[in-house]
């Protein structure tokens, strides 16, 4: 029994000598233990060109010994399908990736690291850089060019803008026929070239000052695009022919809204060359001028008399690279020489325009109107076609309708309804309070209407 108790003393001894030496050798495996670094908390990209800056901790511009990176020392971008990698020597609130060359979309993946090239957990984002072939099939319009034999004015009639870039402005340098370079920054989207050769093709090479947009957010840089325009000179019979173009500008149509006012649609050259001179009378009867400028394709009268004669005007364009003015006719614009047609409830149409009665246009006493025909009680005005929309005569005064005294002389306007104006017609008519047979005479050359009972 002594014997069975010394030995298994013994073998708890041995035991506990070699519990001692395995705990020896997990100690030094403990002194090597790895502490990776603090990784980046975010990585915002933004695009450039060709490149893309990615913004890291949303610490823009924080010194990197301010960083709170913990043992970190470097930053490492890998991307390019893992295939390319910046290592940059220190912490860093941004980082630049660039030689981005094609419109793709980039995964960047972030690492900080430490001394011993331990990285962090990674941080991921992704962004397709705007890159040579986008800015190539940037849409910039092409500018009307007019030219002279000698010159040619190039302007970009409506500016240059899109949803796609911001535009800053442009420059442009050609030669001219005695080889001397011409150069310019115009503050405007339009410029003249001068001192060129008679039936001669001179390319302008043309520069654009824009920041793309990408997802309609500016990219981070200013680029240039090129854009040549070519401009051929004429001769100068040609050149007449260009100058009869822009002074065909024309009045299409004049529309009445109550007494003194009307607004003038124009028609014909478009282009930002030319302005037009009106002339008319106010309803005191003192004639009035007015420059109409550029390209206007609508004008506003106010205080105007509204006379069959209404307006004359003249077209002037002035070709900017020389300085000359060139003046079209003097036109009369007129009422168009129309039949008038009554309508209303004093007759059996009502305001059936088909059905109204037609007062014929009489080209030996123009503009006025004369008629006898049976009335009914009720409200009644004029039309200038036989349609509801378009020019209407009717009263000054405003409603209540007016009544009219047989024998008595009243004052019209003339006014423009448009196709959704014309119901219900309660504002401005006429109206014949006893039933009978009238005289009718619609003066529009004094604007006014006289009425009797016939004989």
């Amino acid at each position: 029994m002594k014997n069975l108790f010394n030995f298994l003393m013994i073998v708890s001894i041995c035991s506990l000598s070699s519990c001692g030496d395995m705990f020896d050798n997990v100690k030094q495996y403990g002194d090597k233990e790895t502490v990776y670094p603090d990784k980046y908390v975010t990585a915002t990209p933004r695009v450039g060109y060709e490149r893309v800056e990615i913004e890291l901790l949303g610490a823009g511009g924080v010194p990197a010994n301010e960083l709170p990176l913990g043992k970190a020392v470097k930053t490492l971008v890998i991307y390019d399908n893992d295939d390319k990698e910046l290592l940059i020597d220190s912490i860093v609130s941004s980082v630049n990736v660039t030689g981005l060359t094609e419109s793709k979309t980039y995964t960047f993946t972030v690492y900080s690291v430490d001394e011993y090239g331990n990285r962090s957990v990674p941080i991921s984002t992704s962004a397709m850089p705007f890159t040579a072939s986008d800015l190539g099939n940037l849409l910039i319009a092409n500018p009307v060019v007019v030219s002279s034999p000698s010159a040619a004015l190039i302007q970009w009639i409506n500016g240059i803008s899109s949803a796609s870039y911001d535009y800053y402005g442009l420059s442009y340098s050609y030669t001219g026929k005695d080889g001397a370079k011409q150069e310019g920054s115009p503050a405007e989207t339009k410029f003249s070239v001068t001192n060129l050769k008679e039936l001669q093709v001179t390319t302008v090479d043309v520069k654009h000052k824009l920041i793309p947009k990408v997802n309609n957010v500016a990219i981070l840089d200013t680029l240039y695009v090129e854009r040549p325009v070519d401009v051929k000179t004429i001769t100068e019979a040609e050149f007449e022919e260009v100058k009869k173009g822009f002074l065909d500008k024309t009045v299409s149509e004049i529309s009445f809204y109550g007494a003194q006012s009307a607004l003038i649609h124009w028609t014909g050259a478009n282009i930002g060359l030319l302005k037009t001179e009106l002339k008319y009378n106010t309803k005191s009867g003192k004639s009035t001028s007015l420059d109409i400028e550029l390209h206007t394709t609508q004008t506003y009268l106010k205080d105007a008399e509204q006379k069959p004669a209404f307006c004359q005007y003249r077209s002037v364009f002035t070709f900017e690279p020389t300085g000359e003015i060139f003046y079209g006719d003097w036109l009369q614009w007129s009422l168009p020489q129309t039949s008038l047609y009554l309508v209303g409830d004093a007759i059996p149409a009502k305001f059936d325009p088909l059905k109204g009665i037609e007062f014929p246009f009489d080209p030996g006493n123009p503009y006025v109107y004369t008629g006898r025909l049976a009335l009914n009680t009720g409200s009644f005005r004029f039309l200038s076609k036989r349609e509801l929309a378009g020019l209407n005569v009717r009263p000054v005064d405003k409603y209540p309708q007016d009544q009219l005294t047989p024998g008595a002389t009243y004052s019209v306007q003339l006014y423009s309804n448009t196709p959704n104006e014309h119901v219900p017609f309660k504002d401005k008519n006429f109206y014949n309070q006893e039933a009978g047979t009238y005289d009718i005479t619609v003066d529009l050359n004094n604007l006014t209407v006289h009425y009797e009972k016939a004989n």
